[in-house]
C-alpha cells in the first residue's frame, strides 16, 4: 500500500560483547519523507544505520524494506534494491574531477559482454546518457559549475554535495545520510538541507538522516526518532520530540 513504510526495523538488537548498542529498536520510515535519528553520542544511531545498510548483522529483530525481510542481505544486495549510504566524511576519488567521480558511481545498463560493448555503439550511447544524467544531478545540487574541478579542490560542503550526487547516480530509493552537514558552515548547511527537501519533493526520494546539528536540521525534517542508550525514547514531529522531557533529560544528562 502507498501509505505503508518503505523501511521498518522491528525489535532490532545489537550487542558488542557486554555492551548493548541496540535494545529492541523499532522505527518506520515513510516513503518520500525525511526522517531523522537524534540522540547523544553513544545512543545507538550509527549502529542502527549500519544495521539497516547491512554493514552490521543484528543479533535479533528484522529489517523490512518494501515489505520484504532483508535482515540477512549483504550490503551490495541492499544497494541493488535502492538503499544507498553516505558517510560523515566524504570519500571521493580525490585525483578525479567532479564529473569523473559522478560517473564512477553510476549503474551501467548494458547486458552485452565486455567485448561486444567495446566494439559497438552501445557504450558510446551509454556514456553520453550517463554524462547527461550527471550534469542534471550536479545542476540540481548547484555544483554543475565545478564539473571539471578536482575533488580535492572542493570545500567541505561541496564535497558533501558531491557525495550526495554520487549517491543519486545509483538511482536510489532510500538514502541513509550520516551527518550530512557536519563540519559545514551554516549557510551551506542550510543549502544542503534545502537540497534534501527538494529531492524529496521533486524526485520522491526517502531519507533517513543521522545528524547532531539540530539547530539547522530540525526545520527540514518530517519525523524525528530520539535515541538514548540503545532505545527509542521519543518519536513524532520535531517540535513534539524536542519538547519531550525524556529527550531533554537525555541531552542534559541524568
Amino acid at each position: 500500500m502507498a501509505d505503508d513504510p518503505l523501511l521498518r526495523t522491528v525489535n532490532v538488537k545489537k550487542h558488542f560483547g557486554g555492551v548493548v548498542a541496540l535494545d529492541g529498536v523499532s522505527i518506520d520510515v515513510e516513503p518520500a519523507k525525511v526522517t531523522m535519528l537524534i540522540g547523544p553520542n553513544g545512543s545507538g544511531k550509527s549502529t542502527l544505520i549500519n544495521v539497516i545498510g547491512g554493514a552490521l548483522k543484528p543479533d535479533g529483530g528484522q529489517v523490512i524494506y518494501g515489505g520484504d525481510d532483508i535482515t540477512g542481505l549483504p550490503p551490495h544486495k541492499r544497494y541493488a534494491l535502492g538503499i544507498v549510504r553516505t558517510f560523515q566524511v566524504p570519500k571521493p576519488f580525490r585525483s578525479l574531477s567532479v564529473l569523473e567521480n559522478m560517473l564512477t558511481a553510476s549503474r551501467i545498463r548494458l547486458d552485452d559482454s565486455a567485448a561486444k560493448i567495446l566494439f559497438s555503439s552501445k557504450w558510446e550511447f551509454e556514456e553520453k546518457r550517463l554524462i547527461e544524467k550527471a550534469f542534471e544531478i550536479l545542476k540540481l545540487l548547484n555544483i554543475d559549475h565545478l564539473w571539471d574541478a578536482r575533488s580535492d579542490q572542493l570545500s567541505g560542503g561541496q564535497m558533501k554535495l558531491l557525495e550526495m550526487g554520487r549517491a543519486l547516480m545509483s538511482d536510489p530509493k532510500l538514502l541513509l545520510l550520516d551527518e550530512p552537514v557536519a563540519g559545514v558552515n551554516p549557510t551551506l548547511a542550510h543549502d544542503i538541507m534545502s537540497h534534501i527537501v527538494k529531492l524529496r519533493d521533486e524526485m520522491g526520494l526517502t531519507f533517513l538522516i543521522v545528524e547532531h546539528r539540530l539547530d539547522i536540521t530540525l526545520r527540514y525534517v518530517d519525523k524525528v526518532y530520539a535515541m538514548h542508550q540503545g532505545r527509542i525514547i521519543s518519536s513524532g514531529s520535531p517540535s513534539d520530540v524536542m519538547s519531550d522531557p525524556h529527550v531533554i533529560e537525555a541531552y542534559l544528562g541524568d
